[in-house]
């Protein structure tokens, strides 16, 4: 690949982007956002990690935006803040190029029926079902099994949803049938509380950490 190559990080993304001739605009840098929100407390150092990461294999503006709102919404649900406060943090965010269609997806409906949104993998797909999930008095089960029954791209649907309701309610509101066949699960409790642990370290002028 271009990175493999030599090409730096930022400039291969935007190069395989501009290949893609506005095809580009998949789910892919939005379903691995989460962790970027977890750890980090300051908006603008969110945003500009967020739009960072995303644009090493997502460079369309459309994804950029994306990622930087969810980041916006995620960092804001574990603070504690109330769903429709939160979803304001993420449209009130101003990456370098907005994207309208992520506007409209951050602007989707709680009343919205889910058989009415598309579950592609677009990136402003994925985003629309995830605010409209995060919306609803479901629990999280409930609400992750609708979505990923939706069918279509499932996974990458859900882990973005998920990443969402995860924020609103806790660990704790994954169910533990769930929890017992997750791969990784001992590394991956390891790392979350190491990723919260970081919300205290967020001077915006320091460089960005591999």
């Amino acid at each position: 690949g271009r990175i493999a190559d030599g090409e730096e990080p930022l400039a291969a993304g935007a190069a395989a982007t501009a290949a893609a001739r506005g095809g580009g605009a998949g789910n892919g840098s939005l379903m691995r956002a989460l962790p970027t929100g977890l750890a980090r407390s300051h908006p603008d150092r969110c945003a500009r990690e967020a739009a960072e990461i995303s644009a090493v294999t997502h460079a369309d503006p459309r994804c950029v935006h994306a990622c930087v709102a969810y980041t916006a919404i995620v960092s804001a649900l574990v603070e504690g803040t109330p769903v429709p406060e939160a979803l304001q943090a993420g449209r009130d965010t101003t990456p370098t190029v907005p994207a309208p269609e992520v506007d409209a997806a951050l602007a989707t409906s709680a009343a919205t029926s889910l058989t009415d949104l598309p579950t592609t993998g677009y990136v402003v797909h994925s985003l629309a079902v995830a605010v409209w999930a995060l919306q609803q008095p479901d629990s999280l089960e409930e609400l992750l099994v609708a979505v990923v029954n939706r069918g279509d791209d499932a996974d990458t649907t859900g882990a973005i949803t998920g990443g969402l309701l995860g924020a609103r309610d806790g660990a704790a509101a994954v169910p533990a049938r769930w929890a017992q066949q997750l791969e990784y699960a001992p590394e991956i409790s390891e790392l979350a509380p190491a990723l919260h642990a970081l919300r205290s370290h967020h001077p915006s002028a320091e460089p960005l950490q591999a």
